[in-house]
């Protein structure tokens, strides 16, 4: 018995260092989840990203972000599998963290 999963995907960062302190981070990324192993949706995905990242000192890294998700042949997103019919293509998120480096 074996198990075969066909995906691909492509992956772009764009930074800036605005200041010593101050980074600027721009992504996008595209998943080709072809059957649907990797992600539980048979779909090809999209992501695009803005980011934020604010060193205090050198041990404290915050980082907050802006995403943008889309799949495009499932409703991956909302919780499809409890609501059949019930999900959608699109996904918007706001998050943040602190890292703390020692």
């Amino acid at each position: 018995m074996y198990c075969y999963s066909y995906e691909w995907a492509i992956v772009n960062y764009l930074n800036h260092t605005y200041t010593a302190h101050d980074i600027f981070t721009g992504r996008t990324d595209f998943l080709n989840d072809a059957r649907g192993q990797r992600t539980g949706f048979k779909t090809r995905n999209a992501e695009f990203d803005l980011g934020y990242t604010h060193w205090v000192g050198d041990a404290l890294e915050l980082r907050s972000e802006i995403r943008f998700d889309h799949a495009f042949d499932a409703e991956a997103y909302d919780n499809p599998t409890d609501t059949p019919g019930g999900g959608k293509k699109n996904r918007l998120m706001l998050a943040a963290d602190m890292i703390f480096h020692f």
